[in-house]
């Protein structure tokens, strides 16, 4: 038996360990482990109250099917509870990509709040467009996680690897200028109008409605007074 364990535990550390040592010092894996184990108190917390409101605070949950006899509206309780998931598990592919893109930054010793800043900005740049003129949530809980953990990692990367070559510097700053001049000349779409769709000055087109009234006159003008204030109006 010592013969067997001992033999397993030689298997282990010649084809195991070794990978297991190379897939640590991987950087992606690095800084996604080194985010979710950030986050931890935040989904801890936001764990807590999702097992409260479905074990109390719901009629059909193990200790609220007891509790509903004593409390009749015990479903309602949920409300006190559910503003901590709203601000934890349900905001959590914000907090990852900023903090993979951030974790990456670190590693390739970079600026790390403005690259997870960019990736942040490329999260909602690729966002899903707003419905009824509000922007969705279903994405920046769990189903947005893969998402978010694919933008942090290539933002990480590549704005470590441009960030030390000096010479894309000024490249990239005139690409910016040009990408907003073009915006400012030409526009997009509906949305953003350029300047060739401007009216300058001010836009009377359709009419102006003005409504004249004598001062100080208390009766009712009579049919001659509003002719005799018209031709006063046109001449």
């Amino acid at each position: 038996m010592v013969i067997t364990m001992k033999k397993l535990n030689d298997f282990f550390e010649k084809h195991f360990i070794p990978f297991a040592v190379k897939l640590n010092n991987i950087k992606g894996l690095i800084a996604i482990r080194d985010a979710f184990i950030q986050i931890f108190p935040l989904t801890f917390v936001g764990s807590i109250a999702v097992c409260i409101n479905c074990v109390v605070f719901n009629s059909t949950g193990f200790i609220g099917q007891l509790l509903i006899s004593v409390i009749p509206e015990l479903d309602k309780y949920q409300d006190i509870l559910s503003p901590i998931q709203n601000g934890t598990i349900n905001i959590m592919a914000i907090f990852i990509v900023f903090l993979i893109a951030k974790n990456m930054a670190r590693q390739h010793h970079e600026d790390e709040t403005k690259t997870g800043l960019i990736a942040l900005a490329v999260f909602f740049t690729l966002y899903p467009p707003k419905t009824d003129n509000m922007l969705t949530d279903s994405y920046l809980g769990a189903n947005g996680l893969f998402v978010a953990i694919f933008i942090g990692l290539l933002v990480g990367y590549l704005f470590s690897k441009l960030s030390k070559n000096k010479k894309l510097h000024i490249w990239i700053a005139l690409v910016v200028i040009a990408f907003f001049v073009c915006l400012a000349i030409f526009g997009c779409g509906d949305s953003i109008k350029g300047i060739r769709d401007m009216r300058f000055g001010i836009d009377i087109r359709g009419g102006v409605e003005a409504v004249f009234e004598p001062a100080g006159l208390k009766t009712k003008p009579t049919k001659e007074q509003l002719e005799m204030a018209r031709d006063v109006i046109e001449t």
